[in-house]
């Protein structure tokens, strides 16, 4: 038998989502979902207008397993780049932020990286973000009330 829960759902916020400290950590190491290891440290978590992303130091991030993708060399030459891009050295392809002017959406800082959290794992946690969504506990809903069912032979 089924029944039918009252499922109550609470948003919760970006800083109340992740599982790790948005103040940063100089000791923790982050990988791509495949295992490859991108940064040794953080200094903070910045959420902008689109969304959250992990701020690093650039000795931080591991330059020897990511590459500047053939689309993205341009950038490199390129004075009125907002940021160079570069990528993870395996099949999960995470996109490396190397910020080079100002944004007015978010408090990136010209000289720092930032990575998608999404995208990223540690050795403690697979997804390092939550869920926007929670699911609280709730009782079961009582059962509708059915509408009286027509005979059919009253109207013959």
């Amino acid at each position: 038998m089924s029944f039918l829960y009252n499922i109550t759902m609470t948003r919760r916020s970006y800083k109340e989502r992740f599982k790790i400290p948005l103040d940063g950590n100089p000791d923790m190491e982050f990988f791509t979902k495949e295992g490859l290891l991108l940064a040794k440290g953080y200094v903070r978590i910045v959420i902008g207008g689109r969304g959250p992303y992990i701020e690093f130091k650039s000795s931080q991030i591991v330059h020897e397993n990511i590459h500047v993708p053939m689309h993205a060399e341009y950038k490199l030459e390129n004075s009125f780049s907002y940021y160079h891009e570069y990528r993870s050295k395996d099949k999960c392809n995470v996109k490396l932020y190397d910020q080079k002017i100002g944004v007015s959406y978010a408090d990136y800082k010209v000289g720092m990286w930032y990575i998608d959290p999404a995208r990223l794992k540690t050795e403690e946690f697979d997804d390092l973000i939550l869920p926007l969504y929670e699911e609280l506990p709730s009782e079961p809903l009582p059962k509708p009330l059915q509408p009286p069912q027509p005979n059919l032979f009253d109207s013959l």
